[in-house]
């Protein structure tokens, strides 16, 4: 079993490394994963979640990333030349991986539960040939 707590801790040590990460952001990633999914924090999540938890926050995480990074720019000073635009493609590129992820352990919870579906030809309308 998993605590909010826990869980931000590892989502906000998974994106640990990006500068403009806001302050508090992870936490409320996090809240509303918790929300879409149907648990309330004050309780744990059960060990076959987790994944797909952090799978789904990681996403949101790194596309709320990207929209910050959206104003990034690039900019040549006679020899120096600095280029950020592409920094928000990489994170949109990162997010789609992570929902792949979480679209995966859907799948894998959702395998043996799936229905099928067919329409059987009506006898009354059945065409001679």
């Amino acid at each position: 079993m998993a605590t909010m707590e826990q869980l931000t801790a590892r989502l906000e040590r998974r994106f640990g490394g990006v500068p403009s990460l806001p302050g508090g952001i992870a936490w409320e990633v996090m809240r509303d994963a918790y929300e879409a999914h149907g648990y309330t924090e004050s309780l744990p999540v059960p060990p076959s979640a987790v994944n797909r938890l952090m799978a789904y926050a990681s996403a949101e995480l790194a596309t709320t990333v990207a929209i910050n990074a959206a104003s990034y720019f690039k900019y040549t000073d006679g020899e120096e030349s600095v280029d950020k635009s592409m920094i928000a493609s990489e994170y949109r590129q990162l997010a789609k991986e992570f929902r792949a992820e979480y679209n995966a352990e859907l799948a894998k919870e959702a395998e043996g539960h799936t229905s099928n579906f067919a329409v059987a030809p009506r006898l009354d309308r059945r065409r001679e040939a």
